[in-house]
């Protein structure tokens, strides 16, 4: 039996497959990446990402953003990915679907030892290369 998790396949069977997925799951260079398994969020994860959720919320609110915790993708054509930011701040109105924003101003993740070093190295580079960006951070 083959493992269900790192494989490759299209954009497009990523997309129609996810909505049906039990899990959630990232999309790299053509590889499915399951986020069940890495480390589930801990109880410190859930309470920082919530923590700068709520500070941030009234402000995007008054400016007219959206803003995301941890359940809406990121879509970067230009890396061929999708990934799930733990707090994303979008204030580009002509961008983005109801499936995936496109021109994030911020974007936080939260390490933990087991995404640590795939945040802060490639999830970085893609990140930061991102010209709507304004703001990435990491908290461990």
């Amino acid at each position: 039996m083959t493992d269900p998790g790192f494989r490759a396949m299209s954009v497009e069977e990523y997309l129609r497959t996810e909505e049906k997925s039990p899990v959630k799951r990232e999309y790299a260079a053509g590889f499915v990446y399951p986020l069940h398994a890495q480390a589930g969020a801990s109880r410190r994860h859930s309470a920082v990402a919530g923590h700068i959720f709520a500070t941030l919320h009234p402000h995007a609110r008054k400016q007219g953003c959206r803003l995301h915790l941890a359940d809406m993708r990121l879509r970067m054509d230009e890396h061929n990915a999708f990934y799930y930011p733990d707090v994303m701040l979008v204030c580009d109105t002509e961008t983005g679907s109801d499936l995936a924003e496109t021109a994030p101003g911020l974007l936080v993740e939260i390490l933990s030892p087991s995404t640590a070093q795939i945040d802060r190295v490639g999830k970085w580079a893609m990140y930061t290369a991102l010209p709507s960006l304004q703001t990435y951070t990491d908290s461990a």
